[in-house]
């Protein structure tokens, strides 16, 4: 499960919030959500989501050390906003991408770990721990599925993984 032992936690990502042992609250996340998105049509769901954000982010952080599950849980909060509004249940693209991160997956999976919050925040952190240990810039490793394609507004994926990166480094300094 936890492989963040062998990774460094990016500079980019140093945060004054984390303290030695802290784990990211769920009132924290519910606060970033609301800075980005404070009129969302979702927003009966943030509770759910923050709830699902933070316990993953304490329970499998991608960095061991200090600040590691806030700049995790800083992630997903940016992945999700921009992949979905913070949309749990949105399927898209065709009916090829599911949940809060819009993960595409063939006709044939099963699509429902992606549209419950919590299990889509433990995939996604797989799938982010995947990506991360792969070479290349953080923003390049960040792309993780967009990379064949630009976004319907005609963003390349490198720009857009460089928001997702900037998003978060906000969050963290919020």
């Amino acid at each position: 499960m936890n492989t963040s032992l062998s990774r460094t936690l990016p500079p980019v990502f140093a945060t004054p919030l984390a303290k030695p042992g802290d784990g990211v609250s769920c009132e924290t996340v519910l606060r970033w959500m609301r800075i980005v998105a404070p009129y969302s049509d979702y927003h009966a769901a943030y509770p759910e989501i923050a709830t699902a954000i933070s316990n993953a982010a304490n329970l499998d952080p991608l960095w061991a050390e200090e600040g590691g599950r806030y700049a995790t849980a800083a992630l997903l909060v940016s992945f999700a906003y921009t992949q979905s509004g913070f949309h749990p249940n949105l399927v898209g693209r065709g009916a090829m991408a599911f949940g809060l991160f819009q993960v595409e997956l063939p006709r044939s999976a099963d699509a429902t770990v992606f549209l419950l919050p919590h299990t889509a925040c433990l995939a996604v952190i797989d799938m982010l721990r995947q990506a991360l240990d792969s070479p290349g810039t953080l923003e390049e490793r960040l792309l993780w599925y967009d990379e064949a394609r630009t976004t319907p507004g005609g963003i390349p994926p490198l720009v857009k993984s460089r928001i997702r990166l900037e998003l978060a480094q906000f969050l963290l300094a919020a």
